[in-house]
């Protein structure tokens, strides 16, 4: 079976993706349901189901119909202590266990795409940006499903030179031990999971898209 180049992946994903794009109606469990089965059935008319791509393939297209795009798997990631995107081509996560941002194989497809996502995730939080209002800071909704308290930043271009940028920080309860103090400080965060779900409350777009 011929393998899909990685042109060829990302040509077949955008083509579902504006196929099935979802107009303006209420994203909810049922339309949820059916953009799913829809983006399977066309993807199964393209891509052979026994493709080791199609998985992946499938996941990808339906986060972006459903989710937060690229963002959507560090979001699901428990381990992942912040996310830090600065522009496009730029993107970093900083787990629990580091100090420091690291930056990952991770890209939006243009400026533009990232504006989507991002507007898309502060809609969930129920914040809103635009190139007047370009700056927007708010705590991540307690219902979101996330494992923790957390913040969110975001900016827009007149207010950063290099594009958009997304903050995303979770805050743990922070303990000391002082007897293991050159092991630095422990994290405790409450109910922290490797996986988790958003609730159907935390956004209208994105209920149970997981």
């Amino acid at each position: 079976m011929t393998r899909l180049t990685p042109t060829q992946f990302r040509e077949l994903k955008w083509e579902i993706v504006e196929q099935l794009k979802p107009g303006n109606e209420v994203i909810d469990a049922t339309t949820i349901t059916i953009i799913r089965e829809r983006a399977a059935a066309v993807l199964k008319s393209k891509l052979p189901a026994s493709s080791e791509q199609y998985d992946d393939l499938l996941t990808q297209v339906l986060d972006e119909l459903l989710g937060y795009g690229p963002l959507t798997p560090l979001l699901r990631d428990g381990s992942n202590m912040e996310i830090f995107v600065d522009g496009p081509k730029a993107v970093y996560t900083r787990k629990w266990s580091q100090r420091g941002r690291k930056r990952i194989a991770l890209v939006f497809e243009s400026e533009t795409h990232l504006k989507d996502i991002i507007i898309r995730f502060l809609k969930s939080m129920n914040l809103d940006i635009s190139e007047n209002d370009a700056m927007v800071e708010g705590k991540l909704r307690d219902d979101a499903g996330f494992p923790c308290d957390g913040r969110v930043f975001a900016t827009f271009p007149p207010a950063t030179i290099h594009g958009p940028t997304l903050s995303i920080v979770w805050m743990p309860k922070w303990s000391r031990d002082y007897k293991q103090e050159l092991q630095g400080w422990e994290l405790a965060c409450n109910g922290a999971v490797s996986t988790y779900e958003f609730t159907a409350e935390a956004s209208s777009h994105v209920a149970k898209a997981f």
